[in-house]
């Protein structure tokens, strides 16, 4: 690949630079406003819903918190988790949400989330 080229969101194999769109940036900046550390379930409804990876979310959010620590020094570092351990998302797949829990998020074949309906 040509260097200086632009990767499509998502494909971005190690050493790869992610190019992140205008609205993705704003979501995440507004999200890390709210909130510097993110739970398991917050990360991954925030990457479904900005078509972005976990991990390119938990490196963003872990780079921003080193430029707002330089940004703000001596300032109160530790800022709870927003989230608690169980979440509903909305995956790509159901037609309605899915109660997640950190608890059974496992490794199945195709990197597919472990996921229960809710009994109600």
């Amino acid at each position: 690949e040509a260097p200086g080229a632009v990767r499509q969101v998502g494909q971005n194999p190690a050493g790869t630079r992610t190019a992140f769109t205008y609205e993705q940036l704003v979501a995440l900046e507004n999200k890390f406003k709210s909130t510097r550390y993110l739970s398991v379930c917050e990360r991954l409804n925030l990457a479904l819903s900005l078509s972005l990876t976990e991990t390119q979310v938990k490196i963003w959010f872990q780079n921003r918190r080193t430029k707002w620590k330089k940004q703000n020094p001596g300032a109160d570092t530790s800022a709870p988790t927003a989230g608690g351990l169980v979440c509903t998302a909305q995956l790509p797949f159901l037609s309605s949400p899915a109660v997640l829990s950190p608890f059974m998020l496992t490794s199945q074949p195709y990197g597919a989330p472990a996921f229960y309906a809710p009994h109600l």
